[in-house]
Order: structure tokens, then sequence, then C-alpha cells
């Protein structure tokens, strides 16, 4: 099939772009889970944008970048979206890469 303007490979690109800046509203659950779903969605943006911005900072590419710690350059592109949830071994790698440290602050949670 031919990719052009109107074609229908086009169009559920456009979609799927469109859902990742202004998601659909899901249904409510009872548990709560839609909410933990947003909020694990801001955080890998705001993780992913914070790391983009210190990479510029050092004015180091993503393909430099991905050399470092050793994944694909799309890997650190879809991090730096926030389309991609990262493990935390490999988050540490990249702060480190970037020169950067984190701070780990434990407490329990309590349940009502």
């Amino acid at each position: 099939m031919e990719k052009g303007n109107n074609s229908p490979l086009t169009r559920g690109a456009e979609r799927q772009k469109a859902r990742r800046i202004c998601p659909v509203p899901q249904e409510r659950t009872q548990d709560g889970s839609e909410r933990r779903e947003s909020q694990e969605r801001t955080m890998m943006w705001y993780y992913g944008d914070t790391l983009r911005e210190r990479r510029r900072e050092l004015k180091i590419t993503q393909q430099e970048l991905a050399g470092r710690v050793g994944v694909r350059t799309g890997k650190i592109s879809r991090i730096e979206k926030g389309e991609e949830d990262l493990s935390f071994s490999l988050f540490i790698r990249i702060l480190g890469a970037l020169g950067m440290q984190m701070d780990l602050q434990f407490r329990k949670e309590t349940r009502q």
C-alpha cells in the first residue's frame, strides 16, 4: 500500500500521535488505576524532558548518549519524549553519562 497524505497508514499514524499528545480519557475504575496510569505517564514525560534538557546543555547528541549507555538511539528518543518507560538500571546509567545524581527517599505508604 502506498503512503499518501490520506492513506489509512497516515491517518493511523496521526491518530496515534494525537493519542500521545492528548490521551483519550479512560473509563474510571474503583481502584484508581486510571489515575495511577496518568501519574506514570506524567512521570515518564517529566524524567524524559529533564534528561533531554541536560543532554542538550552538555551538547551531546542522542546517538552519543545511546553509545555511552549501550542502547539504540531510538530508545533514547522515546525516553526523552516520555513514550517509553525505562528500567531503574538504565535510568542510573543515563544519569551517570549525563553527570547527574539522584537522591532516593524511602517511605512507607499508609493505606486507609
